[in-house]
């Protein structure tokens, strides 16, 4: 099985599209912005496999969780892309709000 953050890469792999574009792309994302979505992709896949001492570690650390649940990120035309952030943020709360 294959773990969350693995999901997407391999379907992004699967994309094709110009060298350059793709290039354009990954310059684009803030540094903040991908480092965010990839640790509460790892938080949410820690929460959902792994063991009890995790999910308790991760229960502990869950008002920084919140804290992150109002990252705001909008590109200059407007586009916001902080709602991914956002929204994985509230999925692991909730999923936390399930273990307690």
């Amino acid at each position: 099985m294959l773990d969350p953050v693995s999901l997407g890469l391999n379907s992004r792999s699967k994309i094709n599209v110009d060298d350059n574009e793709c290039t354009d792309e990954i310059e684009s994302i803030p540094p903040q912005l991908a480092m965010f979505t990839r640790a509460l992709a790892v938080v949410e896949y820690l929460i959902a496999n792994g063991s009890d001492r995790a999910v308790d570690d991760i229960l502990e650390c869950s008002s920084k969780i919140a804290a992150v649940s109002s990252f705001e990120y909008v590109e200059p035309n407007g586009k916001d892309l902080g709602i991914n952030v956002r929204k994985k943020a509230e999925t692991i709360l909730g999923l936390g709000r399930h273990f307690r």
